[in-house]
């Protein structure tokens, strides 16, 4: 059964306790509301597996059915849209939260609980994802920036080997000893330790240097 069926057949079962089910008269509107809403499904609705995409949705080949649709989304509190299709109109949400209210609006209780199933290992896949784009934007970073210093240092090395003072010779034979390391550990690896800030203040120094002399 697919998801979209697994919600219809819920549906289904819902309507057939809450048509005659008694409720207190400040809850008459918000009852007559869900019904609403889950007949309107039911006719006119579908939904998308939330494996592949967050999207529900009403057709309609009027507009102010359409409209009226809306409205009824709106009024419970939920994030629709309206746009037309050809020659019908298309009520839509693509708001994965209010999917998920919808669901429990109209008491589709199974389906609600698949649905953020799903989500919460998205969201978790998505944060993983995230931190190993950053973490690895950030590896590149740290390699680009090591080759561009180790260059720099070579080059003072080889053709202005006087220019550096001791501070600054002590950083780059540091940073050519350990090309893939940060700057923290190169000032963990002083004695004393220096400090992070100290060591890229010296290493912009080197660069800055370098550039000037290249230019010379």
């Amino acid at each position: 059964m697919s998801f979209a069926q697994q919600v219809k057949k819920e549906l289904i079962e819902y309507l057939d306790i809450a048509t005659d089910m008694q409720v207190d008269q400040e809850s008459q509107l918000a009852h007559a509301q869900r019904l609403a809403l889950a007949h309107l499904f039911l006719r006119t609705g579908s939904i998308t597996d939330p494996n592949k995409d967050y999207h529900l949705e009403f057709l309609h080949p009027a507009q102010e059915i359409a409209q009226e649709t809306l409205e009824l989304l709106h009024a419970g509190g939920l994030k629709a849209k309206l746009t037309q299709r050809k020659n019908s109109w298309l009520v839509y949400i693509k708001d994965a939260e209010s999917i998920g209210e919808f669901l429990g609006l109209v008491s589709a209780h199974e389906s609600l609980m698949a649905f953020l199933n799903v989500r919460i290992l998205k969201d978790i896949s998505a944060h993983i994802n995230r931190k190993v784009n950053l973490e690895t934007a950030n590896l590149n970073k740290t390699i680009s920036a090591a080759v561009e210093q180790e260059q720099h240092i070579r080059f003072l090395l080889d053709e202005h080997p006087t220019a550096l003072s001791p501070d600054l010779l002590a950083i780059a034979y540091a940073r050519l000893d350990n090309l893939d390391a940060t700057l923290l550990d190169i000032a963990n690896s002083f004695e004393p330790p220096l400090s992070k800030s100290c060591v890229n203040h010296r290493l912009r120094k080197i660069r800055k240097l370098a550039q000037t002399l290249q230019q010379q």
